[in-house]
C-alpha cells in the first residue's frame, strides 16, 4: 500500500476544517463541479497553491478526494502491485488528486532544470493510500483552466468527458503507459490478473478498438509483454486486428508467432478469415492441435478431416486425442452424446453429488450404446487430479473402463493403466 506521509497526514486532518470561503472565489465553480462528479467521495484536502518538484509554486487549485467505500486489498495483488499494508485491515480507501491551473497562470510553467518530461510528471503528487498503482495525467483544458489528475486509472479515464475538456494526454497513450507500468510492477500472469490498473488499462485499449492497434503493435516490438498485449488484440474484433494477427503469425520471432496463433484460436467470434492459418496449425503445429481441431469442427471445415485422422493415430495425450476424436465426429455429423458429458460432470463432483445422482450417472455410462465415447470419459475419470481426494472418482472410472468391450477401449487404453492405484496415473 502506498503509505501516507505523517506530515502530510497532519495537514490533511487540519484541512478538514477548511471552509469553502477560504478558497479563492474563482475556484468555487470548479469545487462544485468536481464534488458533483464524485458524490460518493469525501473531500479530504483543498489548497490554492501547487508545488512542482523543482520547488516552484504556482497559483492553482488542488483537491484530494477519498472514496467513502473501502475496497478489497489482498491476494497476489497485495504482494505485487502495491506495498504490504502496515495494519491488519485488508481494505483501503482509494484517493484521487485533481489540480486545476487557471487561465491567468502561465502554463505550462517554465521548468528549465528538469529533464524534458510532462508537466503532470513534475507535480508534487502526494500518492496517498490506493488499491492500485496511481497514474497521473493531463486531462486537458476547459473554460475553467487546465486540469491534471493522479489516482486510479478507472477514475481518471472518465474525467475528460465529464469535465468536457479538450486536448490533454491521448487516451491510448495513457492506457499504454499505465499498462506497461502494471506489467513491470507485476511480473507474473497470476498477479496481473488481480491488478486493477492492468485490467482498467486493458479494457481502455479494447474500448478504443482498431484505432489502438498500431500503437499496440509498436509495444509488441518494444516491450517484453507479448502475451499481455496479444490478449488485448484478441479481444478487438474486426478485419484490421485479424490482419495484424495473421501477419504476426508469420513473424520471424517464434514467441510472437505462437502468441498470435493463440490469439487467433481464442478469439470470439472465431476469425474465419484466418482459416488457412488455423488449418495449417492443426496439421503442422502440435502445440495447437486441440484448439485448432475445435475451431475447425465448430466451423464445419471438412478439409480438416485428414489431419484429424492422422493426429488420432499418433497423439500421445488423452486431452489431444479427445479433442481430435470429438472434432472428427462433429464434422462427420455424429457429435458426442451430451448425456455422456452430463454424466461425467456429475461424477467429477462425487463429493458434492447425492448418492442417487452418482448411481444414475454411472448407470448412464454403463448402459450407453456409444461405447467408444464412454471409454474416453472413463479414461478421463481415471486420470482426473485435483488438490482434493479424487480416488473415489478414479475408481468409478476404472470400474466403467473395465466393463467395456476391448474394441471400445483399444485406442485409449494406452493413456491409462487401470491396475495402478488411484493417484498414480500420468
Amino acid at each position: 500500500m502506498l503509505r501516507l506521509n505523517n506530515c502530510f497526514l497532519a495537514s490533511i486532518l487540519g484541512a478538514l476544517a477548511i471552509n469553502s470561503a477560504c478558497l479563492a472565489e474563482d475556484f468555487a465553480p470548479a469545487v462544485d463541479q468536481v464534488k458533483g462528479l464524485f458524490p460518493d467521495w469525501t473531500v479530504r484536502y483543498r489548497s490554492t497553491e501547487l508545488e512542482y518538484r523543482s520547488g516552484i509554486f504556482t497559483h492553482s487549485w488542488r483537491i484530494i478526494l477519498q472514496n467513502n467505500e473501502p475496497v478489497w486489498f489482498g491476494g497476489l495483488q497485495q504482494q505485487a502491485e502495491v506495498e504490504q499494508p502496515s495494519r491488519a485491515s485488508m481494505t483501503v480507501h482509494n484517493h484521487l488528486e485533481i489540480v486545476l491551473v487557471p487561465p491567468s497562470q502561465d502554463h505550462p510553467p517554465n521548468l528549465p532544470n528538469l529533464p524534458g518530461g510532462n508537466p503532470w510528471e513534475q507535480m508534487d503528487w502526494q500518492h496517498l493510500e490506493q488499491q492500485s498503482l496511481p497514474v497521473s495525467t493531463d486531462l486537458g483544458t476547459n473554460e475553467m483552466g487546465h486540469w491534471y489528475a493522479s489516482g486510479p486509472l478507472s477514475e481518471l479515464q472518465k474525467l475528460p468527458s465529464s469535465l468536457h475538456t479538450t486536448g490533454g494526454e491521448d487516451r491510448a497513450d495513457l492506457a499504454i503507459r499505465a499498462f506497461n507500468a502494471a506489467c513491470e510492477k507485476m511480473d507474473t500472469w497470476d498477479s496481473r490478473y488481480y491488478s486493477p490498473t492492468y485490467s482498467a488499462a486493458a479494457e481502455m485499449l479494447q474500448s478504443i478498438g482498431p484505432a489502438a492497434l498500431d500503437m499496440i503493435k509498436d509495444q509488441l516490438r518494444q516491450t517484453r509483454y507479448t502475451t499481455d498485449y496479444m490478449n488485448i488484440v484478441r479481444q478487438i474484433p474486426g478485419d484490421k486486428s485479424t490482419a495484424m494477427l495473421i501477419s504476426l503469425r508469420h513473424d520471424d520471432d517464434p514467441e510472437m508467432a505462437r502468441a498470435a496463433m493463440s490469439a487467433i484460436l481464442d478469439s470470439a467470434p472465431p476469425r474465419v478469415s484466418a482459416k488457412a492459418e488455423i488449418l495449417d496449425a492443426l496439421a503442422n503445429d502440435p502445440y495447437f492441435t486441440a484448439d485448432a481441431a475445435k475451431v475447425a469442427a465448430d466451423q464445419q471445415w471438412t478439409e480438416a478431416l485428414p489431419a484429424l485422422g492422422k493426429h488420432r493415430q499418433t497423439t500421445k495425450t488423452l486431452d489431444v486425442y479427445e479433442a481430435v476424436y470429438r472434432a472428427q465426429r462433429q464434422l462427420n455429423g455424429n457429435p458426442f452424446p451430451p448425456e455422456i458429458d452430463k454424466a461425467e460432470q456429475t461424477l467429477r463432483f462425487t463429493g458434492k453429488a447425492e448418492p442417487t445422482g452418482v448411481a444414475e450417472a454411472k448407470e448412464v455410462l454403463q448402459k450407453h450404446p456409444d461405447k467408444q465415447a464412454v471409454a474416453i470419459i472413463a479414461a478421463r475419470l481415471i486420470q482426473a487430479r485435483t488438490k482434493g481426494d479424487m480416488s473415489s472418482m478414479n475408481e468409478i472410472g476404472k470400474e466403467i473402463f473395465k466393463s467395456l468391450p476391448p474394441a471400445a477401449t483399444a485406442e485409449v487404453s494406452k493413456f491409462v493403466d487401470v491396475d495402478k492405484p488411484s493417484g498414480h496415473q500420468h
